[in-house]
């Protein structure tokens, strides 16, 4: 996830100390590639304008304006080379330059960004986590996705306390933001989400941390409207389902007086996936069994998790056509589950017209819990 901040130096206003040209056409070069949809191209040529303008001015505003830009491209995909414009930006930053756009406190946390993501050990996430709390810069798009970033890496390496405490802040962050948007919200829930599954070791996870991984999902489920079809459905909106559904079936639904103290209504003030699924879904008839085996391996690591998965209706009853839609965690059970459900059928009677094509199916997993 970028910061909106990518075009921020867009609106610089270019040095006249500068005699040469350089550095203004690889920043034109840079706009026509952003223009154009071209990552790539865009951050060759923001970096070749940085290094251009370090030649020709020096310490200066746009010097550091070009930095900041080119460090805003990198540092949430390849922050390795986000690093060196990262530390000239600070140097820079602390001599008061750039500041129209990013002051010292921001552009620490680009830095500590850019130093985290080339090593997200413990100790690297640890120490960007602390860099940004004492750095305390104003809440922007900027902190709220460098947050959700920490949350990301946090996860990946298992370290519950930071992954908690990052997506807690890029939440508490974004809700605050008016401009932010529901997706970008739903990123950060559904990062808490995760966050709350992590066991640190332990086989079976708590009750607490269920019910609030549940609640994250729920309300990542909540910003998505209704898709037209299953290809349609939002990735962390169909995720997010899944995982309620699973902790559902592991007893991780909070209590009806807990979802009350949060405001909730259950279940019914959520909007459903795909918008005619439920009607199409609850006129069909089943046939035979629809038992799902467990994974011999997933079972005896005791792993769960669900499936969403799309179908359609052959005109035997059938299922044809089956696509993985959703799976949590991810490589462990959509394939076992797609090429069993191949064998279900349905009564071709009992078909609504127009409910053929483009339905979807929940599968959840949950031995030993």
């Amino acid at each position: 996830m970028g910061s909106k901040g990518i075009l921020a130096a867009a609106i610089l206003v270019l040095s006249p100390q500068a005699a040469a040209q350089d550095y203004k056409a690889f920043y034109q070069d840079y706009l026509e590639a952003t223009r154009d949809g071209d990552p790539a191209a865009a951050a060759a040529h923001a970096e070749k304008a940085w290094q251009a303008a370090e030649q020709e001015l020096g310490s200066s505003d746009t010097t550091a304006l070009l930095a900041q830009n080119l460090v805003d491209l990198l540092v949430w995909t390849e922050p390795g080379r986000a690093l060196a414009p990262a530390r000239r930006a600070m140097v820079l930053a602390k001599s008061g330059f750039g500041a129209s756009n990013y002051d010292e406190r921001d552009v620490a946390v680009l830095l500590a960004l850019a130093e985290v993501g080339g090593e997200p050990d413990g100790r690297a996430l640890k120490t960007a986590t602390n860099t940004i709390l004492e750095a305390d810069p104003r809440p922007s798009y900027m902190l709220a996705s460098a947050w959700l970033n920490i949350a990301e890496l946090a996860i990946l390496g298992r370290d519950k306390r930071i992954a908690e405490r990052a997506a807690d802040e890029a939440i508490r962050i974004m809700s605050g933001l008016r401009f932010a948007e529901a997706p970008d919200l739903a990123a950060a829930h559904f990062a808490r989400g995760a966050a709350a599954m992590i066991t640190n070791g332990r086989r079976n996870r708590r009750v607490a941390d269920m019910h609030e991984a549940w609640i994250h999902f729920r309300e990542t489920r909540a910003l998505f409207e209704p898709a037209d079809s299953p290809e349609a459905i939002p990735p962390l909106a169909a995720a997010a389902y899944v995982w309620m559904r699973t902790l559902g079936s592991l007893g991780g639904h909070p209590s009806k007086v807990d979802l009350e103290r949060r405001g909730y209504d259950a279940l019914s003030d959520l909007p459903p996936l795909l918008g005619d699924n439920e009607a199409c879904h609850e006129a069909v008839e089943w046939e035979g069994d629809r038992q799902i085996e467990y994974p011999l391996t997933a079972q005896n690591m005791g792993r769960v998790g669900g499936v969403l998965f799309a179908y359609d209706i052959g005109t035997d009853g059938g299922l044809t056509n089956l696509r993985l839609i959703a799976e949590v965690p991810g490589r462990v059970f959509g394939q076992s589950v797609i090429e069993q459900a191949a064998d279900w059928r349905v009564d071709p009677a009992s078909v609504l017209p127009g409910c053929e094509r483009g339905r979807i199916f929940t599968v959840q997993y949950s031995i030993g819990y």
